[in-house]
């Protein structure tokens, strides 16, 4: 009776020997995958370094994009101001020149 009941104890999960089983399989998994893991989680931190770095090299692409851009932005507005101001300056020497002709 005792050897039934550890039988079915045992196929049935239960008891210490499933335990022990359970164990034993878990183990042997660890170990078959340690090295699978060591190798995902060196790729993971190869992975990481490239994407920092491409990151830093857009984010400085971007920095030397906006610096044109500003240096641009800022020369149209240089230009827009003297072509303004020399666009005053010939109406009024014109004003100046039409007072002068009467």
């Amino acid at each position: 009776m005792s050897i039934l009941g550890t039988v079915f104890g045992f196929i049935t999960g239960g008891g210490i020997g499933w335990f022990t089983v359970k164990t034993a399989i878990k183990a042997a998994i660890k170990e078959a995958i340690k090295e699978d893991l060591t190798k995902i989680e060196t790729s993971i931190e190869e992975l990481k370094k490239a994407s920092e770095a491409e990151d830093a090299k857009l984010h400085h692409r971007i920095d030397e994009v906006r610096s044109e851009y500003v240096t641009c932005d800022y020369c149209k507005t240089q230009n827009d101001n003297t072509n303004r101001l020399l666009s005053s300056i010939d109406h009024k020497l014109d004003m100046l020149l039409d007072h002068n002709m009467k």
